[in-house]
């Protein structure tokens, strides 16, 4: 459709770049409800709701390096691409915008387009946070947008977790992200085997260990040690809030969902190609909890423990909503200009 604008993400090992696209897809609806949206995606939308889904008139499932020859063939009015590197881009008769969040230093030159400039670069964080060298992607303009997130909130209806805790009894959850397994995995298991049997000594058994699985969780990514499994689907944000402390990778959209309620945070960076979840873990810790080292587990280890005894919360971090809606509106502008 061509004068639809097409969104472009990869959601094999999780749902960041489909989370971060669809709230922007829903400030879109909101500014300009008769353009069309179209989804191109490698997976499936499992993880979004229903209502998000239904944002987009078209879904279609293409491989990634395929996505570039499809796009040529019929090419909207606009393409987005949420961080990802595709094949042949360049050749698409349509202006080209990139939604590009933090990306290590060494892997910024994946993304520079050949031949041409990006039409748009937005940064879904404020100006004053991560900014990419300008000298290595090349953009008509860079725009920093501001944080692009869904704000966590209490939960409001009943979702999946099973028998309630004994009375009195802390509740650590662990958010093991949308899956994906490989080494990425081994590091986040092998530093919770290490946590877990820590804590429940401590705490003499008094905790109850809740893993979140996402809908690409496979078996192999099943913690041992926990008192239960949920997967709460589109609505993990709902439950963070209700959790006496978090473990989690530190993603992008799990950072700020996490920074906008006011549970602790125990941040687990995992090792990505592209996404500097360490970086990202150590500007937030002072906000947020704290960021996991290797070197010193046990620092980890009395953090935790000491959280959970006295029940600790924190302020909710102070984050600006209105990222998604000045992201859509660039892209309009991109449209009309």
């Amino acid at each position: 459709m061509r004068f639809a604008i097409c969104f472009c993400a990869t959601a094999k090992t999780g749902l960041g770049h489909l989370r971060r696209v669809t709230n922007i897809a829903t400030a879109l609806k909101r500014l300009a409800p008769d353009r069309p949206l179209q989804l191109l995606t490698n997976a499936s939308g499992e993880g979004l709701a229903d209502a998000e889904l239904a944002l987009y008139q078209q879904i279609e499932q293409v491989p990634r390096e395929q996505m570039g020859t499809h796009l040529a063939a019929k090419p909207p009015a606009l393409v987005v691409v949420d961080t990802a590197v595709i094949p042949g881009l360049e050749r698409v008769d349509a202006p080209l915008a990139l939604i590009l969040r933090e990306t290590i230093a060494s892997q910024l030159h994946c993304f520079a387009l050949p031949a041409r400039p990006w039409n748009l670069l937005l940064l879904p964080n404020p100006v004053d946070d991560w900014q990419p060298d300008a000298s290595v992607i090349a953009a008509h303009r860079i725009y920093p947008a501001g944080w692009i997130y869904r704000p966590s909130e209490a939960c409001t209806a009943p979702l999946p977790l099973g028998e309630p805790p004994q009375p009195g009894l802390p509740q650590l959850l662990i958010a093991s992200g949308a899956g994906g397994g490989g080494d990425r995995w081994q590091a986040f298991n092998e530093a919770l085997l290490r946590l877990l049997p820590v804590v429940r000594q401590r705490l003499g058994g008094r905790v109850e260990v809740i893993q979140v699985q996402g809908p690409r969780a496979s078996a192999q990514e099943l913690l041992a040690g926990v008192d239960r499994v949920i997967r709460p689907g589109s609505r993990l944000n709902e439950l963070f809030a209700q959790a006496d402390l978090v473990v989690s990778a530190m993603g992008y959209n799990s950072a700020l969902e996490l920074a906008a309620c006011d549970v602790p945070v125990l941040m687990l960076a995992k090792p990505t190609t592209y996404d500097d979840q360490a970086a990202r873990a150590r500007r937030w810790q002072q906000r947020l909890g704290w960021a996991y080292q290797e070197s010193e587990p046990a620092a980890a280890h009395r953090w935790v423990v000491e959280t959970l005894q006295q029940r600790r919360r924190r302020p909710p971090v102070a984050l600006d909503p209105g990222g998604a809606e000045r992201a859509a509106r660039a892209l309009l502008a991109l449209l009309h200009g």
